[in-house]
């Protein structure tokens, strides 16, 4: 490797970058990822961007195994699974692109369930284990599936169950969301549910007195985010979560009875 500033020649690159900044006072930026080296930051930047670069912790790759490879090995605590087969990745972006082979299945011709009647019909309570069905009834207004859809800076959709929860009924109710937005959306959502009390008694705790399930508001852009979503709530697992939520441990959750998601429209974007 010679030295553009002397007729002097190295064999290893750290002992001509050595001899640029002690010799002739050079600013050096050898790349870490390959053999160049640059003498402005600038131009240094804009080759590092012909790199892959790890997400978490920014180490340069030029292959993308080797980065798969990394980051399996180094940053292996920052899973994220597929909720159609299950694969799992360890970068959000792995994901929605994996997602996109799954579109067919990913988007079903969803629509919103028609809203329950204010008051219980024997139908649907006949279908409830006689343990809950006064509380249901008592609570009907609360849990029954209703939209508050006329304000479009905040609008409300909330879901009742009547079996235990899991990966198809998010599904359900989130591409129900997104199949009636015509706009970009971002969305939190909480969970109501029936504590069981030390004193043997059922207790319905309201969903927008509760805790939101996600940190910050999930974005929603495309099929593949809402499909990312329902992930997230499969892998973090609702029920655990609700049991963090108990007034006390003595209680006991029994049941997870509605959730209620909030959605704020993102402008004039429109879905894609």
């Amino acid at each position: 490797m010679a030295c553009r500033d002397c007729p002097r020649v190295f064999k290893r690159r750290q002992s001509l970058v050595n001899h640029l900044r002690s010799k002739h006072l050079r600013r050096v930026h050898p790349c870490s990822a390959c053999d160049l080296i640059f003498f402005t930051n600038d131009s240094y930047r804009e080759h590092r961007n012909t790199h892959l670069l790890c997400p978490v912790c920014k180490q340069p790759f030029t292959e993308i195994r080797n980065l798969k490879r990394h980051e399996r090995s180094k940053h292996l605590e920052l899973t994220f699974s597929c909720g159609v087969c299950g694969e799992q990745f360890c970068r959000k972006e792995y994901l929605k692109i994996h997602m996109k082979k799954h579109t067919q299945d990913l988007f079903p011709k969803s629509k919103l369930p028609v809203a329950d009647p204010t008051d219980l019909s024997q139908e649907l309570l006949d279908a409830l284990p006689p343990t809950y069905a006064q509380l249901y009834a008592e609570a009907w207004r609360l849990i029954r599936t209703q939209y508050a859809l006329s304000n479009p800076i905040v609008m409300k959709f909330n879901f009742r169950f009547l079996s235990p929860v899991g990966l198809k009924e998010f599904r359900r109710m989130l591409f129900g969301v997104f199949s009636y937005m015509k706009v970009q959306f971002k969305f939190n959502l909480q969970f109501a549910y029936i504590l069981r009390s030390p004193e043997n008694d059922l207790r319905y705790f309201y969903a927008s007195g509760n805790t939101s399930f996600f940190d910050s508001p999930i974005i929603v852009s495309c099929p593949e985010d809402v499909e990312f979503a329902c992930s997230e709530l499969d892998r973090e697992d609702v029920l655990e979560w609700a049991k963090q939520q108990r007034p006390s441990t003595k209680f006991v959750l029994e049941r997870i009875t509605n959730a209620l998601i909030t959605v704020y429209p993102l402008g004039s974007h429109p879905l894609r």
